[in-house]
């Protein structure tokens, strides 16, 4: 039996793919970051657990620790877990009892290790310092990890490293499974209608952070959103902003923050181009979509709150 631990709107969209392929499967959704909604919907036809504990967050570990992951255990026997975070207080309760793999939760997981390290809060250092400082897959408990990306794997995990495919996984699910993925996260329409292709612009909390204030951050992708084609205009808020873009951009499509890009790229192949700052939503784009990333090098308050933003593999095309 599989345990598929998630925390976020794109990490249950892989969850929700995988338990379609395999209806043994329980996805345990961990804290308050993901689209209950979807998961209420989805319930009928699949396993799905909620553990309302804060996550990240030291008294959330805690709570999910002593509470969540016991009643999970408790109630069902596994023999196979799936985490997108290896601090995971399941990887360490089933370690030894169950094949444990990591999927990928973003950009990353195609660094360094010692650049992950340093990028580490103390609270996931220590964490990491208990795993004898290996991060991101790299414990001797992590059998495999999957990337999308595995000819962009870091050198010391090739060994481990296998395809996540969510194409295949989407293909895999029958017509009426995929209408059931699509109305759940609330993606309905005729996307024939966008011939001419669509530039997504993906937006990033970098005010809500205090990096920027919000009319700055508007002015930041006033420029992002400037085109020299002829593609329709949408916006894909981040779940953690607060930014009302419709305000600003009366007349372009918002795309509701809850809703993982990842699904239209699934179901849509009018998407010619993402423009970002840094978004690790890059990595998931299909060949065919140009990418644009535009770090921070040009933009001095944001280079002064989160770094270079450098990349470790070339995204850009």
């Amino acid at each position: 039996m599989r345990l598929i631990e998630v925390r976020n709107n794109y990490e249950l969209l892989v969850g929700i793919l995988l338990a379609f392929t395999d209806k043994s499967s329980v996805i345990a959704v961990v804290g308050d970051s993901a689209n209950l909604g979807v998961v209420e919907k989805l319930s009928r036809s699949l396993c799905m657990v909620t553990i309302p504990y804060k996550y990240p967050g030291v008294l959330g570990k805690v709570l999910f620790r002593v509470f969540g992951c016991r009643r999970i255990l408790r109630d069902f026997n596994f023999d196979e877990l799936i985490v997108f975070h290896d601090s995971s207080p399941l990887v360490s309760l089933l370690k030894g009892k169950a094949r444990i793999s990591l999927y990928e939760h973003g950009l990353i997981n195609y660094f360094s290790n010692s650049d992950i390290y340093n990028s580490l809060s103390f609270p996931s250092k220590v964490v990491a310092l208990l795993n004898g400082g290996r991060c991101c897959g790299r414990m001797t408990a992590i059998e495999s990890v999957y990337l999308k990306r595995p000819d962009l794997s870091p050198a010391d995990l090739v060994s481990k490293v296998k395809k996540l495919d969510m194409y295949f996984l989407w293909e895999e699910l029958s017509g009426k499974e995929k209408g059931e993925v699509s109305d759940a996260f609330g993606v309905v329409g005729n996307f024939a209608e966008y011939s001419d292709g669509i530039s997504v612009v993906v937006t990033q909390n970098i005010s809500e952070l205090g990096a920027v204030t919000e009319l700055e951050k508007i002015e930041i992708y006033r420029d992002l959103l400037v085109s020299t084609n002829s593609y329709t205009q949408w916006i894909k808020p981040h779940p953690l902003e607060t930014t009302d873009y419709k305000a600003f951009f009366p007349g372009i499509t918002v795309i509701p923050s809850e809703v993982p890009l990842e699904l239209f790229f699934l179901i849509n192949n009018s998407i010619c181009e993402v423009k970002t700052l840094f978004s690790s939503v890059v990595i998931s784009c299909p060949e065919n979509i140009k990418i644009d990333w535009r770090g921070t090098k040009d933009y001095k308050k944001l280079r002064e709150f989160f770094g270079d933003c450098q990349i470790p593999v070339d995204v850009n095309r």
